[in-house]
């Protein structure tokens, strides 16, 4: 107790403990001749600092020796409002860290980076601030990225400066950067393949050998912060640009069912067989996806390829169909997102933020009744969901500030009346409360706004395949003729379940979770097809 004593008065700049020590010792009869070098240190800091402490300070003092951080806050401005001390880094770096110490740890942490030079705070109170906010830390994920000087890195680490500097590096897109703090970082480490991730991302557009490069390397570290299935689908997608398809087939495969990019992965899987000349393949990878009830989620160019892939195959009922079946989805659907991205709030958004608040993984079946106006990509958005995260954060901080003003009346130990101070801290987090949210309602606006740009894009598209129907649809006898001149060619279908033992259903009134994926599809002679 003594030791951490010792350091808090060194901390403050206030060694009132030890004198009040020694001012007891005297009125107890006490030998108080003997002091120790550490008090001697401390009283000649104190000295420098702020002189002979006053009677509010020497309160302010004891209520932070016992750690009893809540009475120390409410005591701040009582000992030290009219002093010249709070202003000082080392004023603001110990205020900083008793909100913190309160639970107000963004605003905390936060004003601490913005309102001090760390070069002028004492070196014990920057080794309790990086005890307290050290680069482990949830509280790094909620800090905006503006708040980091690089000049920080000394109090808290190489690892505060890459989680804090990657994020500003990888908005402005700059890879040359990106790559000099991957050479400040040990490899292995997880920030290392935070970097490795963000490095593979930003250089597919001007790479693809380079980028699969680097992936490579990042899907054989052992400690990482991406999860196979991205890792996966990212491979596939970078086989599938250079015209490696069956490479491509095979790392779309990969991802399972219960991902959440299993949808993205049926869909450009689909397109592969597509490219490869294999319909028959293609119609059965976006039977799955196309079912109504997960359409929506699929999105509007999973019905798209399959409604080419049955067009190649000269099924122009089902195309038809198809075009149908597009029109009745889509359509309430852009009406639903073309208001949630003209609105400046919305309850679908509020809906969906409370979902994530919740749990960490959101399904549809948690936004019923709002999933038809939420945009399907907010269920895995990374982005929304470190605002959402942030929110949460400071909603939790609005409360204890909230809390601070509503206690300051009883608990605070000078003034009569609810301290101002108090209420500022309960008014600036309402304030970050409102900012957060407005971001959020931003970011599902952009998100409505995206998705509205992919329907009628291929709305564009499914309008050409309607024309081309009503063109090929005049010339299917001569196809006919013309295949039953050559002889008829069977395409045999190579897609679904690969075990011997698999039931087969018959039904197809109800959607049974084994059989999606399990699709399989074979076009005989001059267009005639068939599902089996």
């Amino acid at each position: 107790m003594r030791k951490f004593l010792l350091v808090v008065c060194y901390l403050s700049s206030l060694n009132v403990f030890a004198q009040g020590e020694d001012l007891l010792g005297i009125l107890e009869g006490q030998n108080t001749a003997v002091v120790s070098p550490k008090k001697q240190q401390i009283n000649s800091y104190l000295t420098q600092l702020i002189g002979q402490p006053t009677a509010e300070q020497n309160i302010f003092m004891q209520f932070f020796a016992q750690e009893d951080f809540r009475k120390s806050l409410f005591q701040w401005s009582s000992a030290f409002a009219k002093s010249s001390f709070a202003q000082t880094d080392n004023g603001k770096a110990l205020y900083h860290l008793l909100l913190f110490k309160n639970g107000l740890e963004v605003m905390g942490l936060e004003g601490l980076l913005t309102q001090t030079q760390h070069q002028n705070i004492s070196i014990l109170l920057k080794e309790e601030w990086k005890k307290a906010a050290g680069p482990e830390h949830r509280v790094w994920l909620y800090l905006p990225e503006q708040a980091w000087k690089k000049d920080w890195t000394s109090v808290f680490g190489l690892e505060a400066h890459i989680r804090m500097s990657s994020k500003a590096i990888f908005q402005k897109k700059d890879l040359q950067k990106l790559g000099e703090l991957k050479l400040e970082t040990a490899p292995g480490s997880q920030e290392f393949a935070w970097l490795t991730w963000q490095e593979v991302l930003l250089t597919i557009p001007q790479d693809a050998n380079k980028a699969a490069q680097v992936l490579a390397q990042l899907m054989k570290l052992k400690q990482n912060v991406v999860s196979e299935d991205l890792m996966n689908m990212t491979a596939a997608r970078l086989l599938y640009a250079r015209g490696f398809l069956d490479a491509a087939i095979k790392y779309y495969e990969k991802v399972p069912k219960k991902s959440d990019l299993w949808f993205e992965a049926q869909e450009e899987s689909a397109w592969s067989y597509l490219r490869k000349g294999e319909p028959q393949n293609a119609i059965a990878i976006s039977q799955s996806i196309t079912l109504p009830e997960f359409l929506p989620l699929a999105g509007p160019e999973s019905l798209y390829v399959k409604t080419i892939a049955e067009l190649k195959t000269c099924q122009y009922e089902k195309v038809t169909a198809g075009l149908q079946q597009f029109k009745n989805v889509f359509k309430p659907r852009f009406e639903n997102l073309n208001q949630v991205a003209s609105s400046a709030t919305n309850e679908p958004s509020d809906r969906l933020a409370g979902a994530m608040k919740k749990q960490l993984r959101i399904s549809v079946s948690d936004l019923k009744g709002v999933f038809q106006s939420v945009p399907r990509w907010t269920l895995r958005d990374q982005v929304l969901r470190n605002i959402v995260n942030t929110e949460l954060k400071i909603e939790a901080e609005a409360k204890i500030a909230g809390d601070l003003y509503a206690s300051s009346l009883t608990e605070g130990t000078a003034q009569i009346g609810f301290q101002a101070t108090m209420e500022g801290f309960k008014q600036a987090a309402e304030q970050r409360l409102q900012q957060v949210i407005n971001s959020r309602h931003q970011r599902v606006r952009e998100l409505a706004s995206r998705e509205m740009t992919e329907i009628q894009a291929i709305l564009k598209k499914m309008h050409i395949v309607e024309a081309e129907v009503l063109s090929q649809a005049t010339l299917a006898h001569r196809v006919a003729s013309s295949s039953e001149t050559a002889g008829l060619v069977t395409q045999e279908g190579t897609t679904g379940s690969k075990d011997p033992y698999a039931l087969k259903f018959k039904g197809t009134q109800e959607v049974w979770f084994d059989e999606i994926s399990s699709y399989k599809v074979s076009v005989d002679g001059a267009c005639k097809g068939g599902k089996r």
